[in-house]
C-alpha cells in the first residue's frame, strides 16, 4: 500500500505542474491572419530555368492553402508534375511574434527541406532562405505578388551563389479555382 501511494505521489508531482501550467487555448493574432490571402485551391503553372538544381522545364501544381490548429498556421499542400515527374509538397506557415516575422518550412517528395523567413507587406509575398544543394550553399529569394481580386498570383524565385549576384530560378502564376 505505500509503495502504491509513492507511485501516487510521484505521478501527481508530474503531472500538476503541467495542469497548472495550461492556459486558455491560443488565438490566432493579426499578423496569421493577415495570411488568408493564400487561403483556397490554386492552380500553379510555372516555368523552371536550368539551375543547380535541376534541368529547365514547365511545372503544373494543384494546391489546397487552409488554416490549422485553430488558426494558429497556415498548411499548403500541392500535388502535381515537375521536370515530367510526379511531386508532391507540403508548407507550414507561422507567425513568430518574438521575431516578429514569418517562418515557414517546406518538404517534399523529392526529400527536398528547408525553413524560410518572409514578410507580407499589402498584396506582396517575399521570403529568404539559405539550403546546401549537392554540397554547396546557396541563398535563394522569392516574391508573390497578388492581384487586387486575390483570385491570381505571380510569383517569381531566384538563387545566388554569393548572395550578391542572383539568377532566375522559377517564374509562375497562379490562378484561385475556389
Amino acid at each position: 500500500m505505500k509503495s502504491s501511494f509513492v507511485i501516487l505521489a510521484l505521478v501527481l508531482c508530474l503531472v500538476e505542474p503541467r495542469l497548472s501550467a495550461q492556459e486558455s487555448p491560443a488565438k490566432p493574432g493579426p499578423e496569421i491572419k493577415k495570411l488568408s490571402l493564400f487561403v483556397g485551391s490554386w492552380k500553379l503553372n510555372e516555368v523552371d530555368e536550368a539551375s543547380p538544381f535541376g534541368p529547365a522545364g514547365a511545372a503544373t501544381f494543384d494546391t489546397e492553402i487552409q488554416f490549422v490548429h485553430n488558426g494558429l498556421f497556415v498548411e499548403e499542400r500541392g500535388t502535381g508534375r515537375l521536370a515530367g515527374q510526379p511531386n508532391s509538397y507540403t508548407i507550414v506557415y507561422h507567425y513568430d511574434s518574438e521575431a516578429h516575422t514569418y517562418r515557414s518550412f517546406f518538404y517534399d517528395s523529392n526529400g527536398s527541406a528547408m525553413h524560410a523567413e518572409g514578410t507580407l507587406e499589402g498584396n506582396t509575398w517575399r521570403s529568404h532562405w539559405s539550403q546546401i544543394v549537392h554540397g554547396k550553399s546557396y541563398k535563394f529569394k522569392s516574391s508573390s505578388i497578388f492581384s487586387s481580386d486575390g483570385k491570381t498570383f505571380t510569383y517569381v524565385w531566384s538563387y545566388s551563389e554569393d548572395g550578391a549576384t542572383w539568377k532566375p530560378w522559377i517564374q509562375g502564376k497562379a490562378v484561385k479555382v475556389r
